[in-house]
């Protein structure tokens, strides 16, 4: 087998692979849905079929929730919309969404490493430690934002690659678009853009070496990201607190945003300490594998001795988080999926530093104890979400809206024997947004709401949790749900 086919054959092995551990069991793992994925799916839904969010506004920028207090952001929302609209909407179009961001943002890791790296295998050591990302596999399986600013990321960074590389200012006029996009897409990434904003404008100005020529590339790209930014004010007065949650910055000495700086870049925060947000929390692992992190650090150094562009990664590494401290952000490893990316690129470099050093002693055992350990560590990972994970309490709690499996069969039932479906109160208006997603997307009218002492319907078929009653028979006890019941006039 030459390389090129090797090569080939390796990164589709690595992108089947991804695919699995993005996909597996997507619709059981997490159990259930929390409460920002309900109002997402409900709304994209909604939007899908007549353009209208739940508050019947048009085409809305944000969307309310149904509590009135938390906005949510248009990417997610609007993406999900699409793909319902050409491939209809069920649960696994909406997991769906986020799979395919992620997945984009491991090719784009690809890309950019195949770029930054002149031997190709490297690229493909890049993808893998994204994939394996604790922090990677969890945000990819929720129906949340949390996910979108690797891809967002990622595609920054390629375009801002190829532009120093080609010295092309449409990808200049592109990454500054990626960014506007993003800006839009979490609302982490309101103290992220700004940050890699100006890391942009800095590596135009050091690539020309701070002369004139600076100038058009610099301009290209503050006018293009100018739009995104000039409409904050228009948004904020017709969606108050969608882009901002609060009213002011904290006006504080500097050692109050070092201390939020460095509490998110410290090794133990990466690579040691769960998220606190209860929908993330995974007990013992950080947003990295732990095995990887003498990687990361011989990479830091190897990246310190090459050019200004890698030099430049390393600085977007540390100073994306410097304005955390805006949002009092610490202990909350999903607020930095962004950093995954240029973690997987770095620790590449600290995997190909080590290859190729001349003065490092016994590389090759190093190389097979660091294989078996990350190996080693991946696998208990993947034990652990797959198999341990679901089935914690808190987990189970976390992810309250676990119907879906009850939804689907009455659909199926009464489809199948032409039946009127009915639900049970207590059933329908349990938990969040998500029975509405389930209605919209698996019944053709809205369902029936039947009441405890209520007769039973004739020709029909309910869902609920009394498993008898005078005028019915049993059909099924949902396994999935010990204690409810699909209950078929007599």
């Amino acid at each position: 087998m030459t390389s090129t086919r090797l090569h080939n054959f390796l990164f589709l092995l690595i992108l089947v692979t991804t695919i699995f551990c993005f996909t597996f069991k997507l619709l059981q793992i997490p159990p259930g849905l929390e409460t920002d994925e309900g109002s997402i799916s409900y709304n994209s839904i909604l939007i899908s079929q007549n353009l209208r969010d739940q508050n019947k506004r048009l085409l809305p920028f944000f969307i309310l929730s149904s509590d009135h207090v938390d906005w949510k952001q248009p990417v997610l929302i609007y993406s999900s919309a699409i793909l319902f609209k050409i491939f209809g909407a069920s649960l696994t179009a909406f997991k769906l969404v986020n799979v395919l961001y992620s997945l984009g943002a491991s090719i784009l890791i690809y890309i950019i490493a195949r770029l930054l790296i002149k031997e190709k295998y490297y690229a493909l050591i890049a993808m893998v430690f994204y994939v394996i990302s604790p922090i990677i596999i969890s945000t990819t399986r929720i129906g949340n934002e949390s996910i979108l600013p690797a891809f967002f990321g990622s595609l920054w960074l390629l375009l801002v690659t190829i532009y120093y590389k080609k010295n092309q200012n449409i990808y200049l006029f592109l990454s500054a678009l990626a960014l506007g996009i993003g800006f839009y897409s979490f609302k982490g990434m309101r103290i992220i853009i700004p940050v890699w904003s100006a890391l942009t404008i800095a590596l135009i100005a050091i690539k020309n070496k701070f002369s004139r020529q600076s100038l058009k590339p610099i301009i290209i790209f503050g006018l293009t990201m100018a739009p995104f930014a000039l409409i904050i004010p228009f948004l904020e007065s017709k969606y108050p607190g969608a882009i901002f949650d609060r009213s002011s910055i904290p006006i504080e000495g500097y050692r109050y945003y070092l201390h939020y700086w460095l509490a998110n870049i410290n090794l133990y925060a990466l690579f040691s300490e769960p998220d606190i947000g209860k929908i993330y929390e995974m007990k013992y692992f950080g947003a990295m594998l732990v095995s990887t992190m003498p990687l990361l650090i011989v990479g830091l150094y190897a990246l310190t001795i090459k050019t200004k562009l890698h030099r430049f990664i390393l600085a977007v590494f540390f100073l994306t988080p410097i304005l955390f401290g805006i949002a009092k952000s610490t202990e909350y490893s999903h607020r930095l999926v962004s950093l995954v990316p240029l973690y997987a690129l770095i620790s590449t470099f600290g995997v190909r530093h080590i290859v190729v050093s001349k003065h490092f002693k016994y590389k090759r055992l190093s190389l097979i104890l660091l294989t078996l350990f990350i190996t080693f560590n991946s696998l208990d990972f993947f034990n652990y979400y797959f198999f341990v994970y679901p089935k914690q309490l808190s987990t189970q709690k976390a992810f309250s809206n676990n119907y879906f499996p009850l939804f689907l069969e009455l659909s199926k039932e009464s489809k199948a024997k032409n039946l009127e479906p009915y639900i049970q109160s207590d059933l329908y208006f349990g938990h969040n947004d998500a029975n509405l997603f389930y209605e919209q997307a698996y019944f053709k009218k809205p369902l029936n709401i039947w009441k405890l002492g209520d007769p039973m319907p004739s020709n029909s078929i309910l869902l609920t949790q009394v498993n008898h009653l005078d005028d019915a028979v049993t059909l099924k006890n949902i396994s999935s749900s010990p204690d409810s019941y699909l209950l078929l006039s007599k």
